[in-house]
């Protein structure tokens, strides 16, 4: 597995997922060799970032 990423600034949050979520996530990161948290981040980018497109 890679690397984990340094993150400048960490905060720590605490989600709750269905379990369909949960395991397409751990599969998804299995997959793709990726930490799950890695992943979530990656989401939450690009969901900030289209938010932000939008709302100009």
């Amino acid at each position: 597995m890679a690397a984990p990423k340094k993150l400048k600034k960490p905060v720590y949050v605490t989600t709750v997922l269905e379990e369909s979520q949960h395991e397409a996530l751990r599969r998804l990161a299995y997959k793709s060799r990726k930490p799950m948290a890695e992943l979530i981040r990656e989401v939450l980018k690009r969901a900030l970032r289209e938010s932000a497109q939008t709302s100009r």
